[in-house]
């Protein structure tokens, strides 16, 4: 049983901006179809911005045009059904003066068209009434062959060849049928191939529209993967830098608190200092003092109490410094070894998708 394709309408198959047939069809990124030419002009007209003249989507680069070869051997096709279903110019009969008649009959023997006046010897004379007289034809010359000039009148099923009585002798051992039967034979071969093409072009179609398809989910699936992948970067981003300002902050934290405790400790050793300053003085003048009596009653202790009261404190070292940086480098080495993988990672996964 033959198959059947829904017919395309010839609104399918003009271009929206000259309302023409396609030329050189190409497609947008949006999926509709124009002129190669007419969208050029177009856009020319509208730049910088590109945008399509049927949806209004535009496009931050200008799209890079390929004609769409299905649609374009679909307007070829069109446009060959419409011209093959034009009216056929009139045959003139090839007898008349000015003015010219349409001719009734063609006659494949003589050649020429004749109107019905014209015709009529073929009707009484009876050798003209041998001759083969058919629809008006404007190809008569086609129907000779170019070789022996005569009249083509059979047809060889081995090699496709149309014969005239000169060339039967090179085919006396093929298979041989006049025109007729070999029009008709070959004619009713056509329906199943017919049938045939019909299904390649069901077959085509649909392969056209699972391409359209998969390319739609690919856009989408790429979409996601793209999203995804700068969600993902975006959380370790913020992590990390979330982690760089706690750590900063805990840093300057600790450097205020050291801070304070050595200026407490520089101000404790500068009264320290002062006094060491009075007890010294002190100590120079008992030094000089000549009276036994008052010199011993101001001697008791008073190197010693200044001594023992001195601080012994000191100002913390940078150990935990050093400690924090080297727990830094290690995690800054972590962060590189994982950024070098996810680079070998995305380039096996480019070449994968090359």
């Amino acid at each position: 049983m033959a198959l059947s394709v829904p017919l395309l309408s010839e609104d399918q198959l003009l271009c929206p901006i000259c309302l023409g047939v396609f030329v050189e069809p190409v497609s947008t990124p949006c999926g509709h179809n124009f002129c190669m030419s007419c969208l050029s002009s177009y856009w020319d007209s509208s730049a910088p911005v590109c945008f399509c003249p049927v949806c209004n989507e535009s496009f931050s680069v200008r799209p890079q045009l390929r004609v769409n070869t299905f649609i374009s051997g679909l307007s070829q096709s069109f446009s060959s059904l419409q011209l093959r279903q034009e009216p056929q110019t009139s045959v003139l009969c090839d007898v008349c003066t000015a003015p010219q008649q349409d001719a009734l009959m063609s006659c494949v023997e003589c050649l020429s068209s004749f109107c019905s006046d014209h015709l009529d010897p073929h009707h009484r004379v009876p050798g003209l009434r041998r001759h083969t007289l058919i629809p008006p034809d404007t190809s008569l010359q086609d129907r000779v062959c170019p070789q022996h000039h005569q009249l083509l009148h059979s047809y060889c099923t081995e090699e496709g060849a149309l014969l005239c009585a000169g060339c039967e002798g090179a085919h006396s051992k093929h298979k041989t049928l006049p025109l007729e039967q070999a029009h008709k034979k070959l004619r009713d071969q056509l329906e199943p191939d017919e049938a045939k093409i019909t299904s390649l072009i069901q077959e085509k179609v649909q392969r056209v529209c699972s391409i359209r398809e998969t390319k739609a989910q690919r856009h989408e699936e790429t979409r996601r993967v793209i999203t995804q992948s700068e969600k993902v970067l975006q959380d370790v981003l913020k992590k990390v830098q979330k982690s760089h300002k706690d750590l900063v902050q805990k840093m300057e934290e600790k450097q205020q608190q050291a801070d304070s405790e050595a200026d407490a400790l520089v101000e404790q050793t500068e009264q320290e200092i002062a006094r060491l300053i009075e007890t010294q003085t002190k100590l120079q003048e008992l030094k000089q003092t000549e009276d036994p009596l008052i010199f011993l009653k101001k001697h008791p202790n008073l190197s010693l109490v200044s001594l023992n009261s001195l601080s012994t404190l000191n100002v913390r070292d940078n150990e935990g410094l050093k400690e924090m940086s080297k727990s830094l480098e290690s995690c800054i080495s972590l962060i590189k070894e994982f950024l070098e993988k996810l680079d070998r990672e995305l380039f096996s996964l480019k070449n994968n998708l090359c």
